[in-house]
């Protein structure tokens, strides 16, 4: 029956393939329309047309934009799709759908890229899954219009960095070039992939796989058109580089100003531990993704003593390493979770890849060969359910390490931090108020009003909306405890709730 069942796999895998990638397709199409709005996706706009502005010569206002050093290449893709549409509610929900597409595409890339790396078509399959079914990335791939493109882009620059690795000529060095520079227009740690670079060119040229001569050349090569390509596609570069440049390594430019919850404590910026980084990770990661991390790591390290590591085991250590390496030294000034290092986590699989290829190996021990695929697919399945019971909430996934009580990572960690659940409070009280004038107060004014946005025209019309403490007797009060972790005081009575397993994320109240 087994040897059956592999026959069939077997023959029919390019069939299977495609299905997944279909049936991933249209569910994406279909739950984009799920999302609420996220704080940044009205800043991204503004970004575009300040952009627009400035390279159309309408105005200068990109030479003092506070945000001015954050690329606006996807912010235009977005603006370019979703223009044509009056509506903001036709407009947000085109924005959703492009930004769940240009993931997609991504995840195209990355099996190509695990297929490259030498996986087969089944591994490379187990590894696209393993990138989109975390539950955090999965759930921001459709709002987040700044990290998961960010994330799509280092999948190319991989993509590109194992072409150049593989086969260090003119010909691959172009191309990973201008993705190098396109990385760091879209988020300042893209320069990571610089220094990824030269290390595996250092590696190149020790294991005499080019000559220095070559290497010299392909290097500078390499670092012309990076340079070139991110002064082309970064237009506030364009009328002073040198002195651009040097405020936006200094990351001088950042003015966020809320505080961050972390292991019950709220910090402000400056004061957040080195350890928030990797606390969030280890919290909103599957228990078995960890596992299968571990795995990976304690694989590299056994190959890289035992016989050496070859070429696919040299790129993925070289690039995480570095990377992860860089970040622990500068430090960086990160908030709102993992989110800023999501880029980090295709690398992160592709350790985890590298521990179920060896385990694969172990050929005299069959059960434990056949019997860590299984639990993986296993694994995969029971997250995926997880994702569809949290949706459209994905993005508030913890495992149990970050408490089990109800309510605890409320207590603990940030949830609903981008007030994406305001849409479902307003769809709720719209539905079971006929009222034609609704006053509404919220804790998180941004995101509510953005949020308002993407109901239909004839629902948003009746809803005034207030800022917390305005002094009006409102009728109702929405909390996503942003900024808080309890409800208001006794002289408000709840009456509706969104909840995320047993933790509630965002509370609706009306005077007592």
């Amino acid at each position: 029956m087994s040897s059956t069942l592999l026959t069939f796999f077997q023959k029919y895998t390019k069939a299977i393939v495609l299905l997944f990638f279909a049936a991933y397709l249209l569910l994406g199409v279909v739950w984009s329309a799920d999302y609420g709005v996220s704080t940044d996706e009205s800043f991204e706009a503004n970004t575009a047309q300040i952009t627009i502005d400035y390279v159309t010569g309408a105005n200068d206002r990109l030479l003092t934009y506070e945000d001015r050093h954050y690329g606006a290449l996807f912010a235009l893709l977005l603006q370019a799709a979703s223009s044509p549409f009056s509506d903001s509610r036709d407009n947000l929900l085109a924005r959703h759908l492009v930004t769940f597409l240009f993931f997609y595409l991504s995840t195209l890339l990355f099996y190509k890229l695990l297929r490259k790396l030498g996986y087969s078509s089944w591994f490379a399959l187990l590894g696209t899954a393993l990138l989109i079914l975390n539950p955090q990335i999965f759930g921001h791939s459709f709002f987040n219009p700044k990290d998961t493109p960010f994330l799509s882009m280092f999948i190319v620059g991989l993509t590109t960095l194992t072409d150049f690795a593989q086969k260090p000529t003119l010909r691959t060095a172009l191309p990973h070039g201008i993705v190098s520079g396109l990385l760091v227009v879209f988020r300042l740690p893209g320069g990571l992939m610089w220094a990824i670079t030269a290390v595996i060119l250092l590696w190149m040229l020790w294991a005499k796989r080019v000559s220095f001569k070559d290497a010299l050349g392909l290097g500078a090569m390499y670092l012309l058109l990076a340079c070139l390509s991110l002064y082309a596609f970064l237009p506030v570069l364009w009328h002073d580089p040198i002195g651009e440049i040097t405020t936006y390594l200094s990351m001088s430019p950042i003015t966020w100003t809320g505080s961050e919850l972390l292991l019950g404590q709220r910090y402000e910026l400056a004061q957040i531990p080195w350890f928030h980084l990797p606390v969030y990770f280890v919290v909103t990661t599957p228990l078995g993704y960890l596992a299968l991390l571990g795995l990976g790591g304690v694989a590299l390290v056994w190959k890289r003593f035992r016989s050496g590591l070859n070429e696919r085991g040299v790129i993925v250590l070289t690039a995480l390493v570095v990377s992860v390496g860089l970040l622990v030294v500068m430090h960086p000034r990160v908030y709102n979770g993992w989110r800023h290092v999501f880029f980090l986590y295709p690398m992160i699989v592709l350790v985890m890849m590298e521990g179920i290829a060896w385990v694969w190996t172990w050929k005299e021990n069959v059960l434990v060969r056949y019997g860590l695929p299984a639990l993986v697919a296993v694994e995969l399945l029971l997250v995926a359910i997880s994702i569809a019971q949290l949706h459209p909430y994905e993005y508030v996934y913890y495992n149990r390490l970050a408490g089990v009580p109800s309510n605890a990572p409320r207590q603990n960690y940030i949830m609903d931090y981008w007030g994406l659940s305001y849409r479902e409070a307003f769809e709720t009280i719209l539905a079971n108020d006929d009222r034609e004038r609704i006053i509404i107060s919220v804790e998180s004014f941004v995101p509510a009003e953005q949020n308002l946005a993407i109901l239909p025209k004839e629902d948003r019309e009746r809803v005034v909306l207030q800022e917390i403490h305005v002094g009006i007797l409102d009728d109702y009060y929405i909390t996503n405890f942003k900024e808080t972790v309890d409800p208001r005081p006794s002289n408000l009575k709840p009456v509706g709730e969104v909840k995320v397993g047993s933790t509630i994320i965002n509370a609706t109240f009306i005077p007592r």
